[in-house]
């Protein structure tokens, strides 16, 4: 959309009709003309979503309108941010957070809060009763502290991926951990894992000292989890032939490409009822009527990549979590990513961010000094490439680290 034509429309007195088709050649651009006032805001609101690649998905004024309040909140954020950074002292300056806020980059930008939630982040779990673990020596830790690696660099991480409006970071996460096994202690280089099998199949669950905790489908889960349901089925397979679906939109009618239902066998106590969940069996490979994969271990075995024999749950010191990773490879994380919605560079120091309930798994693959540098799975157009930096300890990131090891590795744990 053009600026200079827009400001001659309306110096020119033409009505806000004629603006709108003078300018509008897509639904995109009339609907944003169409639902603000502020026709600056309008172009803004298209430039957005060209930027994170979504012009073709739907758009509302309700789309518009939110988009704006955001505005609003993050240079809210923003004034509040330079505030604190003004009054700060240099012993302070560890406090503080300094990465970067953008509502006009994020491919959230026009989703509330709530819909960031709901339609994002995994439903909220409480980790607090799991408790904490120590394995590394004091030496061990105090000399990892400082380190500065990045297995993303090595070849070890596979190209950022999108999960879609749905809860499956979990599957992404387990996913890219033995990816990185594949690569680091295997040699086998640029795999990507199918977590498309894990949504439809995994329907694993454990008893915990006070609940069940459970794969859930595109609900949410736990990354280890994952390890132990591809142990048992067998091992796993690779994305270009059993490919991701649930979270991806067909490019004509704008639908995911399908509808898989819970997995056969999933914890009600750990996950609730998704009895109401509208699927579609037959769409799927998994689930569907002509042999269904999710029955068939004698075709994951046939096909499979790999498969996990142990997987650890590291220190919750992030020292040792740090001499561990650079030493085995990229862990999968469980943490608060509601402030992550704007995140767009640099390294995020929420402090408003919860450390013992979590609602996103990611994967671990480098550190800095004081932070560690991670891969996400909301596409290449969130954050650094796909990937975020953030304090280490911070949102509960250090809480319920796993590495993984596959048969066959000579990798200790």
């Amino acid at each position: 959309m053009a600026t200079a034509l827009l400001v001659l429309a309306v110096l020119t007195g033409d009505t806000r009709a004629e603006v709108v088709s003078l300018r509008a050649q897509t639904l995109l651009e009339r609907t944003a003309i169409g639902c603000s006032e502020d026709l600056a805001l309008a172009e803004r609101f298209v430039a957005f979503r060209r930027r994170v690649g979504r012009e073709h998905e739907v758009v509302t004024c309700k789309h518009v309108q939110t988009f704006s309040d955001n505005l609003r909140h993050v240079e809210a954020l923003r004034a509040e941010m330079r505030a604190m950074a003004k009054e700060s002292s240099d012993e302070e300056d560890d406090g503080l957070d300094t990465a970067e806020y953008s509502v006009d980059h994020s491919p959230f930008g026009d989703m509330t809060p709530q819909e960031f939630q709901e339609k994002v982040l995994m439903t909220e779990i409480d980790t607090s009763h799991l408790g904490s673990v120590s394995q590394a020596s004091l030496q061990e830790a105090t000399e990892a502290s400082d380190m500065v690696f990045d297995w993303n660099e090595k070849g070890a991480v596979s190209a950022v991926r999108s999960q879609g409006s749905i809860g499956t970071c979990y599957a992404f996460a387990a996913a890219g951990a033995v990816e990185g096994q594949l690569a680091i202690h295997q040699g086998v280089q640029g795999a990507v894992v199918s977590v498309e099998h894990v949504i439809e199949c995994d329907e694993g669950q454990e008893e915990t000292s006070e609940r069940t905790i459970a794969d859930c489908g595109e609900f949410g889960g736990w990354p280890h989890l994952v390890f132990s349901f591809w142990k048992n089925q067998g091992g796993f397979v690779a994305e270009d032939i059993f490919p991701y679906c649930a979270g991806e939109l067909d490019a004509k009618t704008l639908m995911p490409k399908c509808f898989p239902c819970m997995a056969r066998g999933y914890s009600k106590n750990g996950c609730g009822d998704h009895g109401d969940l509208y699927c579609n069996a037959s769409s799927t490979q998994g689930q569907g009527t002509h042999r269904p994969i999710c029955k068939d271990r004698g075709w994951v075995r046939a096909n499979r990549l790999g498969v996990p024999s142990s997987w650890t749950r590291l220190s919750t010191d992030v020292g040792e979590q740090t001499a561990q990773i650079a030493k085995t490879g990229p862990a999968t994380a469980l943490m608060d990513a509601t402030m992550l919605q704007f995140y767009r560079r640099g390294v995020a120091n929420p402090w408003l961010c919860s450390k013992s309930v979590k609602n996103h798994a990611v994967l671990i693959t480098g550190h800095g000094p004081g932070w560690f540098r991670v891969k996400n799975s909301w596409g290449p157009k969130f954050g650094e490439d796909g990937f975020f930096r953030i304090r280490e300890a911070k949102c509960g990131i250090n809480d319920l680290v796993y590495s993984v090891a596959l048969a066959g590795d000579q990798n200790v744990q």
